[in-house]
């Protein structure tokens, strides 16, 4: 099975590429690997400053279409007590952000370049060559071998095209979230549909989904040792009791499920080839504080889709290496900003989680 490009991975940064590719007329494959593991329903908002991108991509009505609702704002507690307002009325040229329904987006992205997908249960190996790369798979009828001229990682965090090349990954912080979804509370003095809160042990969000519904993620490291107690939900009014405000969005139902996860800020080793790239979480993953999930793996696709056009117009790997460097001096810069907003919370200076923050 031959084409142009192999793309592997089924989330938004994997989705974009091939609808992205799928435009330009170039010949791909996107690999789907059949996994029945649900997704937890998260509240994953794109600020005002994703939206010009959408719009130029196109995408915008698609993204609008798969919104749970407007976001006009936000609120936090950190460096104090004290409930700070962050409106986004005076952003141009958009005054609102966009809470993402992911999984619906997924599913309408999905539709979008249906025949362009191939679905597999396991991917056995990746040859890389002067003349292109070699993937090979198996599903339940048998191995498959799909060729082609260059390959886009877009496994996200789990980085499984990378790890067959043996690529590492550099981890800076190590921070995991701990995530449920609760009945919906009402906060006099909070009236955006997303509150962040530090504590002594990491920081807190939560996000209403919904007039009934609202998710609440916990974020810790796993030097602090609190990892047990934030897997297990009657713990967290313990957690919690510290805080000004977090502690009154929690609930007194029992039977509530904490899903973990890997949350942490990390790069790959190696972000490009000669005949392959990787985008979104795969290249650079970010802390969710940033809420630059969604918005790095739409604009890295679409960065990845121009470095691909180039490439199979003429076959210079320069394409490559400077989106490789473009994506580092992002990161880079991410970086510099996540440390400074780190170092605005000094209300712990002995706790584990901020020393080594």
């Amino acid at each position: 099975m031959d084409t142009d490009v192999i793309v592997v991975g089924k989330g938004i940064a994997g989705l974009v590429v091939s609808l992205l590719l799928k435009r330009k007329g170039i010949p791909h494959l996107l690999l789907d690997r059949s996994t029945a593991r649900k997704q937890f329903t998260l509240g994953e908002t794109l600020p005002p400053s994703a939206l010009p991108l959408l719009q130029s991509l196109g995408l915008l009505d698609l993204f609008e279409s798969n919104s749970l609702h407007r976001t006009r704002g936000y609120h936090s507690a950190w460096g104090s007590a004290a409930i700070a307002d962050q409106n986004f009325f005076f952003h141009l040229p958009f005054q609102h952000g966009l809470k993402i329904n992911k999984q619906s987006l997924e599913q309408d992205l999905k539709g979008l370049t249906s025949e362009n997908i191939l679905r597999f249960e396991k991917m056995t190996a990746i040859r890389l060559a002067e003349q292109g790369v070699t993937v090979e798979l198996q599903n339940h009828q048998g191995p498959i071998v799909v060729r082609g001229k260059c390959l886009v990682e877009a496994t996200g965090r789990n980085r499984a095209v990378l790890k067959l090349l043996g690529i590492a990954s550099a981890e800076y912080d190590q921070l995991t979230a701990y995530s449920c979804l609760l009945p919906c509370t009402q906060h006099p003095k909070i009236t955006h549909s997303v509150f962040v809160e530090s504590f002594e042990h990491g920081w807190g969000i939560v996000s209403r989904l919904s007039d009934e519904v609202q998710v609440m993620s916990l974020f810790s490291r796993q030097c602090v040792g609190i990892h047990r107690e934030l897997k297990d939900y009657s713990c967290w009014p313990a957690i919690l009791s510290g805080t000004a405000h977090l502690r009154n969005f929690l609930s007194a139902g029992a039977g509530i499920r904490v899903v973990g996860g890997d949350a942490g800020s990390s790069q790959a080793a190696q972000l490009a080839g000669k005949c392959w790239l990787a985008t979104g979480d795969a290249a650079t993953a970010f802390d969710p504080l940033s809420s630059h999930g969604i918005t790095n793996a739409v604009y890295t696709a679409h960065r990845a889709v121009e470095a691909i056009a180039l490439h199979l117009s003429d076959s210079d790997e320069k394409h490559f290496r400077e989106y490789a460097e473009f994506l580092s001096g992002i990161f880079a810069t991410y970086l510099g900003t996540r440390y400074e907003l780190y170092q605005r919370e000094r209300r712990w200076p002995g706790a584990v989680f901020w020393i080594r923050q």
